[in-house]
């Protein structure tokens, strides 16, 4: 049964990174190519997510650590099936602005439980766990968006949100039949709403007691804004330097090197100072694109990029785990709360400015803010030694 486990989060991490990847690099494209919307329109359509998560975040983590963390995963799945409906269905401004609702639901009820429940389950063999749904994450991004790409031109970008409701499906049926809860370990009492209380307890002593939860939460925070600004305008900026053509080809090439850099990770041993130098060259990456944008220079940026934030990402979720150590789904969804936030006021700014000076000059502020969280996450290397 445990080898059953693990293959089934493992499935259900692929199919995720299956469907985030099939409509990542449609998504904006669709926005502002099909329905002709503008930049601040097409951003400003992630301001009901982001509200809705910002408010059912912390609540989903309590419930995640008191009712189970499969069921948590189970009701967000169902809510994130929603939102492709209604795209498939309508092109409404008002009602896809509405449709956000829904995915800040889903997305708030799985992002603490799912990884908490990962990492319950894999708990003796992290680092491997980690690198594993990394180097799937990544081959799933070598091959879906060459395909994605090549197929929108023959069935319409709009298409993809049927095949995003379908994917949803099949999620959730393995997460029902296949997965296995962890046995719970924080028992608060019964009635009525006494584990939200409980929670909010949790993560207060936490960041109370632990300076490099603190610092790791301000760059939780910071993260958020830059992001957004990165993830809505990635795919712009590859069309504006490489063509729309070769959008998925400098796709699967990034994910290539990602690949790479998820391998130095595994290897490496000096995990806490390299858990912020690779984040430090993963900016100055940042900022060289958005200076080098529409230029080839930009696509090798894109790809230094790609190697080291992957470093990063390997060892930030080992470090993350050490400094957690109860009420894992409240803390991590207290993280994404804290993301939530500052992509608020991104979905705000971001856009406007885009429109106004450029999708470089987002790039070049979004590689700034970077650098503010590669100090904060030094202290979080001085904090945990």
């Amino acid at each position: 049964m445990y080898y059953k486990k693990n293959y089934n989060i493992y499935l259900i991490t692929g199919l995720f990174n299956v469907t985030n990847a099939m409509i990542f690099t449609t998504y904006f494209l669709y926005l502002t190519s099909e329905l002709h919307l503008s930049y601040a329109m097409a951003t400003l359509l992630d301001l009901p997510l982001f509200v809705t998560q910002l408010f059912v975040e912390l609540p989903s983590g309590f419930f995640a650590d008191k009712f189970g963390l499969k069921k948590s995963v189970i009701i967000g799945t169902i809510s994130l099936a929603i939102t492709p409906l209604i795209f498939w269905f309508s092109t409404n401004y008002f009602i896809l602005l509405c449709s956000g609702i829904f995915y800040g639901v889903g997305f708030a009820f799985i992002s603490g439980a799912f990884d908490a429940l990962a990492y319950e389950t894999f708990e003796t063999e992290l680092k491997k766990f980690i690198t594993i749904r990394k180097l799937l994450q990544n081959g799933v991004h070598i091959i879906v968006p060459v395909i994605t790409v090549w197929a929108s031109q023959l069935l319409g970008l709009h298409i993809f949100y049927l095949f995003d409701f379908l994917f949803k499906c099949l999620i959730l049926i393995v997460l029902i039949i296949g997965v296995e809860d962890v046995k719970k370990v924080y028992e608060v009492p019964k009635f009525g709403l006494e584990f939200i209380r409980t929670g909010f307890a949790s993560v207060y002593y936490q960041i109370r007691r632990s300076k490099a939860i603190f610092y790791q939460a301000n760059a939780q925070f910071l993260w958020g804004i830059t992001s957004f600004a990165i993830d809505v305008f990635w795919i712009k900026l590859i069309a504006l330097s490489a063509g729309y053509n070769n959008v998925g080809i400098v796709f699967a090439l990034a994910s290539i090197f990602a690949i790479a850099g998820n391998l130095i990770a595994y290897r490496l041993k000096i995990i806490k100072k390299a858990f912020w130098l690779t984040f430090l060259i993963h900016s100055l990456f940042v900022v060289f694109a958005g200076v080098f944008i529409g230029d080839k220079l930009a696509i090798i940026c894109i790809l230094g990029r790609s190697i080291f934030l992957n470093i990063h990402e390997v060892l930030s979720s080992i470090i993350i785990n050490k400094m957690i150590k109860t009420y894992r789904a409240a803390m991590l969804s207290f993280f994404s709360f804290l993301s939530g936030i500052g992509r608020i006021i991104g979905t705000l700014f971001i856009g406007i400015i885009a429109d106004h000076y450029g999708v470089g000059s987002v790039w070049i502020l979004a590689g700034l803010i970077l650098l503010i969280i590669t100090w904060q996450l030094y202290q979080v290397q001085k904090a945990m030694e």
